[in-house]
């Protein structure tokens, strides 16, 4: 009997695309879409909040970066889980991931739909919005149902986006002090 070979994964993601994928994920709806909330609970000390919670991302950032050195198979946050607590753990961890990635794209989306009602306010009106995430998710779903490239370069095109923002931002607040 002839052996089937296991079908492998494209590796079509270079480092700075990795790089670039993970701070399009970090940077996301909490960093346009939180300060005003935050400024609104802690005030004047919100620019120490956001140094604080940067502080604690960066530790957990740090703790992925040194775990998934140690493992060369796929499977993420349920491979790591998996191999300290156990495949029960292993899968419930995984479910979560699932349901925060989930939720995450819900947000984002739902951040989109707010942010646009400022320049068509009936965005906000059941019907358009519910249009308007479905255009957008459903352009996401298929750039990456294209292939990983486009996906890819799409994600790329968004980070350089976010950063071009964020820089500007800064800079322009530069200008007032």
């Amino acid at each position: 009997m002839p052996e089937t070979s296991q079908p492998t994964l494209v590796r079509a993601i270079g480092r700075w695309s990795l790089a670039a994928l993970m701070v399009n994920c970090i940077i996301g709806s909490g960093v346009f879409g939180l300060p005003s909330v935050i400024s609104g609970l802690v005030g004047n000390a919100s620019p120490f909040a956001w140094l604080f919670a940067a502080a604690g991302t960066g530790l957990v950032m740090a703790c992925f970066a040194e775990v998934s050195s140690r493992f060369d198979q796929t499977g993420g946050i349920y491979l790591y889980t998996r191999t300290a607590f156990g495949r029960t753990v292993g899968i419930a961890i995984a479910w979560l991931g699932w349901l925060t990635r989930l939720t995450a794209i819900a947000v984002n989306a739902n951040l989109f739909v707010i942010y646009l009602a400022g320049f068509w306010p009936a965005a906000t009106s059941p019907l358009p919005r519910a249009a308007v995430m479905t255009v957008i998710l459903g352009f996401l779903t298929a750039v990456n149902y294209v292939g990983v490239r486009s996906g890819t370069t799409l994600s790329n095109l968004f980070t350089a986006a976010k950063l071009i923002t964020l820089g500007a931002f800064i800079g322009g607040g530069m200008l007032f002090l």
